[in-house]
Formats: structure tokens, C-alpha cells, sequence
């Protein structure tokens, strides 16, 4: 994976998108915010600031670079073994939603316009076209206007599902209540029913005794959801 990443980071940079599309000019960008990044994380870095900035640099334009071919953006090529190989684009992506993996926003935000171009004019606009697109993902993200602010990737997949969802439930019913558990509903004569397609699993519907809830396969999307109660608690 480090040489698939250093792949990618040289086919984007040979693109020289602006006079600006540089490694020198790059790295000095990424290199202003150094403190700000060492802040957004909990334990210390154990890397010197080199190859601190080195790893923000080359895991951040990975993450761009493969958006952009996920939405054809960008070739990917006969011989980009992330999409030619079985199994393997599942894996990056999980590996992505990792709360030990993220990048701070503000890194992957710079190193967007750094390389412009493609249909999309903002990180995230790319990441709420690309979300969707991922196994298990695609009943689980909203279409939102970019006004909330996003820490890293998890966090956003978080702002598109729970808490969009959350504010629009706030404007029809501002108090918040207990509910349930399903034993409990159970208990009083509540019967459950599979929602026919695919829909948000937030979109929960109960008439005349009967509640509807969209599906969900935990075993594809457990780490995700592993992942976003992780990122709950800190």
C-alpha cells in the first residue's frame, strides 16, 4: 500500500494541474498547519516532523486521488490493482473509516486545491458524491448543503447521516424523548416490518401497530458503525 500510495501521489503530481503543483510547494502548505494537525490527535506523534508531514502529504493526496477515479474523474488504468483486483477497493475503504486512520480535514481540504479540476469544485462535494457509492453506504448518507464543519472523513460520513437526520427530526418534534427498546415495544404489542428497498436507517415509520425499519446487513457494515461509536465517545 505505501508504494501503491507514492503511485498515485506521482501520476497526480505529473499532472502538474497549476504552476503551483509541486512537492516543495506542497509540503510547505502542509507544513504551516503542522501544530494545528499534532493538536487534532489524542496520543503523541511518533514520527519527526518531516515524516509527519511527509504521511499528511502522500495519505492525503491517496484519499483525493482515489475519490477522483472512483467518480471517474480521473483513468484509472489496467494496471491500478485497487480496481483490477477482487476485494481489494472494499478493503481501502474500510481502512478509510477508521477512526485510527483519519486525516484532519483542513489537510485533505488543502491538498483538494492544490490539484483542481474534475466535476467536483469542493472536498465535499467529492465526498458526499463518493459515500454513497461504497458498499452498505448508500441508504445511509443524506445529500447536505456544506454548512457544517467536518474534522476528518469519519466525522463527515457522521454529519451526512446521524446528524442531518437529527436536525431535521429536531424542527418537527424540538423535545427530546426516551425510546423504547424493542423488547419493550415488543412487550406492548408493537409488530415489526421490513422496510421494502432501500432507504436512510434513521427513516423509521410506526402505523396502526406496525413499525417499518430499512434494512441493514451488519456483517458488511459493522465496522463503520464500530468506527462511528468510537468516534461518539471522544
Amino acid at each position: 500500500m505505501e508504494r501503491m500510495k507514492l503511485w498515485y501521489l506521482h501520476n497526480l503530481l505529473i499532472r502538474k494541474a497549476t504552476p503551483e503543483t509541486n512537492m516543495e510547494h506542497i509540503v510547505e502548505k502542509i507544513r504551516s498547519m503542522e501544530e494545528y494537525c499534532c493538536d487534532c490527535y489524542d496520543e503523541k506523534i511518533d514520527l519527526s516532523s518531516a515524516k509527519f508531514v511527509e504521511m499528511l502529504v502522500v495519505d492525503g493526496f491517496f484519499i483525493i486521488e482515489l475519490f477522483r477515479k472512483m467518480i471517474g474523474d480521473m483513468p484509472r488504468g489496467v494496471d491500478d490493482p485497487l480496481f483490477n483486483r477482487s476485494g481489494m477497493l472494499s478493503i481501502v475503504q474500510n481502512d478509510l473509516l477508521l477512526l485510527e486512520n483519519q486525516l484532519p480535514w483542513r489537510v485533505l481540504d488543502c491538498l483538494f486545491h492544490q490539484v483542481p479540476g474534475g466535476k467536483c469544485k469542493s472536498l465535499w462535494e467529492l465526498t458526499q458524491r463518493i459515500l454513497p457509492s461504497w458498499r452498505g453506504l448508500e441508504y445511509f448518507v443524506s445529500h447536505v448543503p456544506n454548512t457544517l464543519q467536518s474534522r476528518h472523513l469519519l466525522d463527515t460520513l457522521r454529519i451526512l447521516s446521524v446528524e442531518f437526520e437529527s436536525d431535521k427530526n429536531e424542527k418537527v418534534c424540538p423535545f427530546r424523548v426516551r425510546i423504547p427498546s424493542a423488547t419493550e415495544l415488543l412487550q406492548v404489542g408493537v409488530k415489526f416490518r421490513r422496510k421494502r428497498g432501500f432507504d436512510s436507517i434513521l427513516n423509521i415509520t410506526l402505523l396502526d401497530g406496525v413499525m417499518e425499519i430499512a434494512p441493514i446487513t451488519l456483517d458488511a457494515e459493522k465496522s463503520v458503525f464500530r468506527n462511528l461509536i468510537a468516534l461518539g465517545r471522544v
